[in-house]
């Protein structure tokens, strides 16, 4: 198969909720907003065939 890559983990995150979940902010239309999302660490361990 050469180098083959496949996202095995992800969890949805609704933008508003980017800087707080008590506060919820709505983006701003036609404004660039930076959105820093803090990734779970995940292990995971393949066996080579």
């Amino acid at each position: 198969m050469g180098v083959y890559q496949q996202l095995l983990r992800s969890e949805i995150l609704q933008g508003r909720f980017r800087n707080s979940f008590e506060n919820p902010e709505p983006f701003e239309p036609y404004k660039i907003t930076d959105v820093n999302i803090r990734l779970q660490d995940v292990l995971h361990t393949f066996k080579n065939m």
